[in-house]
């Protein structure tokens, strides 16, 4: 397929959420006048939500994940105490597809969505020119998102830089549990790399999955909800550096605002939020972390049935 036929892709994971949470991804991104595909990943969902999403263009992909109350960011996989016996054969395998198929059944419901993804995008070789991983409840759009794609090269979003890896209590334990304190001394003294949101060409899209998975062989555990935050820290930092942009805060097309203070920000006359450059960023990450702002945004897209 010619590069000029092929569409962007967005591509999250949403578990229990109700159509009225996703409501303002969908429409804010919608506004932007996006004209690329969106698959979402859904389990645990009304059959109303899928039939919502559907009729809003959402290509819908079920699946199941059988522990109770997986949304919850601190219940674990409860197989995770399996973990050390799968991750003798695990350590031996060399391919990243049967690393994906025997991992599969220890994984927390956050760490899935990156099996899926893998499985999903080697289903559809050169279908898509450029991928965006994203959140969604706590992400809304002013701009679209691949208006910095690059050829080639990933886009990883750097949080705010007074944070860094080792004196954040919780990506520190997440490389530290995952990887061991050496990998922690190595890379912790740099920001924090966010993986809610990540854009790249298919190509080095499939090449971060694969080194995602092939992580799995060095897993001293995966019990902690939130350990793709580490792993995707660690590639960022010691396995694909040449290939990624890395963009800061404030200052490119996602602002991730988790590690924010709560502060004015400043907006063009349109009232949208802007960078340091005065563009108006594309994606708002996180941004129910500032409570002013959110309900700002969940007023202006409140759903009506």
């Amino acid at each position: 397929m010619p590069a000029e036929s092929q569409n962007n892709l967005i591509l999250a994971m949403s578990y229990g959420y109700s159509y009225e949470q996703l409501y303002p991804f969908l429409q804010s991104l919608k506004e932007t006048g996006f004209d690329g595909e969106i698959v979402i990943f859904v389990g645990g969902t009304s059959v109303a939500t899928m039939d919502r999403l559907r009729h809003a263009g959402v290509e819908l992909k079920p699946f199941i994940y059988p522990f109770k109350r997986a949304h919850e960011m601190h219940k674990p996989n409860p197989l995770y105490r399996l973990w050390p016996l799968a991750q003798q054969l695990i350590g031996r395998l060399d391919s990243p597809e049967s690393i994906a198929r025997w991992s599969f059944p220890f994984h927390n419901i956050q760490s899935l969505r990156f099996l899926l993804y893998y499985w999903f995008l080697r289903s559809r070789p050169n279908r898509y020119r450029h991928i965006f991983f994203t959140d969604l409840r706590d992400v809304t759009f002013q701009r679209n998102p691949f208006i910095h794609a690059e050829g080639s090269r990933l886009r990883f979003y750097v949080e705010e830089p007074r944070f860094t890896v080792s004196t954040c209590r919780f990506n520190s334990r997440w490389i530290r549990e995952y990887f061991g304190e050496e990998i922690l001394r190595e890379i912790g003294g740099n920001p924090i790399v966010c993986s809610g949101t990540t854009l790249g060409d298919y190509d080095s899209i499939i090449r971060y999955l694969e080194e995602f998975l092939l992580t799995l062989r060095q897993a001293r555990s995966i019990m902690r909800a939130g350990f793709d935050q580490g792993v995707h820290n660690y590639l960022a930092y010691k396995k694909l550096t040449g290939s990624i942009t890395f963009c800061p805060n404030r200052e490119s097309e996602v602002l991730t605002m988790g590690h924010m203070c709560n502060e004015v920000l400043p907006r063009n006359e349109e009232g949208q939020l802007i960078d340091r450059h005065g563009e108006p960023y594309a994606v708002l990450h996180q941004f129910d972390r500032h409570e002013n702002l959110k309900r700002e945004i969940l007023a202006r897209y409140r759903f009506k049935d």
